[in-house]
């Protein structure tokens, strides 16, 4: 007996057959009888239960990944973000924020450490047509450089020792809202072309699979480094600043913002 043979007829089309056969003597002579069953209905009714299985699988991992994702994120307050300046440099990195807000557009925050980039990429999330979807952080700089790939691209059960289990990474998780990747000087030169990919084709492979996976993001990223001094330095890729700096917000420091002491 063989199952789901795909058999042509002769139009053309093709149907799924099982096929049973047996061997018997007719007057002597040997013959061998054949009988096609027609199962197109039951192979097209087992593809879509796997279909549904896997709907549900990808379903069941992103509440999982979103789970763990909102328990790094429990210490957060539930508020918008709030930017209060009387000085001019504030005012105007202000004007280009809300200038970009609206745009689906790649923010690149410049500034030192302790000028608020974070605030200010929740305030581009919150001010966007995606505040109602997700805003994943990654801190790039927080990240164990042997696990960093699959944090933000996902890995299949196997890809690795002690992967066991699928895991979605946080582009998969900020699917239709904002990812924010801070600090991004510090993503390891390997990691660099797989973001590229995504900013150019919205598309990356999990870490142990070949197959890739489509998503709608918004990136803001973050550096208190000077990433043209790190391209010479070819420790950052020239194609990928110019992806990321598509809109550059520099926040200016307290020391050249001096009107604001008063309200630090």
């Amino acid at each position: 007996m063989a199952s789901g043979i795909p058999v042509k007829r002769r139009d053309g089309s093709v149907f799924f057959a099982d096929i049973n056969s047996a061997l018997f003597q007719l007057e002597g002579r040997p013959h061998l009888l054949g009988i096609f069953r027609d199962i197109t209905a039951r192979k097209q009714a087992e593809k879509e239960l796997r279909d549904a299985l896997d709907t549900i699988q990808k379903l069941k991992d992103r509440l999982e990944a979103e789970n763990v994702y909102l328990r790094e994120e429990v210490k957060l307050k539930d508020r918008r973000a709030a930017v209060v300046s009387a000085s001019d440099p504030m005012k105007y990195a202000m004007h280009r924020i809300r200038q970009v807000a609206p745009t689906n557009a790649t923010v690149l925050l410049t500034g030192e450490t302790g000028t608020g980039k974070n605030v200010f990429a929740r305030l581009l999330h919150e001010e966007s047509k995606r505040r109602d979807k997700p805003f994943v952080n990654v801190a790039c700089a927080g990240l164990p450089a042997n696990l960093i790939e699959s944090e933000l691209f996902g890995r299949e059960k196997g890809a690795f020792t002690g992967s066991t289990a699928r895991q979605i990474g946080r582009f998969e998780l900020a699917h239709g809202g904002t990812v924010f990747l801070d600090e991004i000087g510090e993503l390891p030169m390997e990691l660099q072309a797989k973001l590229l990919r995504v900013l150019e084709d919205g598309e990356f492979e999990r870490l142990g699979s070949p197959h890739p996976v489509k998503v709608d993001v918004r990136v803001i990223a973050s550096t208190n480094r000077n990433l043209e001094e790190e391209i010479k330095n070819d420790r950052f890729r020239r194609d990928l600043f110019y992806r990321l700096n598509a809109f550059p917000v520099t926040l200016p420091a307290l020391r050249d913002r001096r009107e604001d002491i008063l309200f630090s």
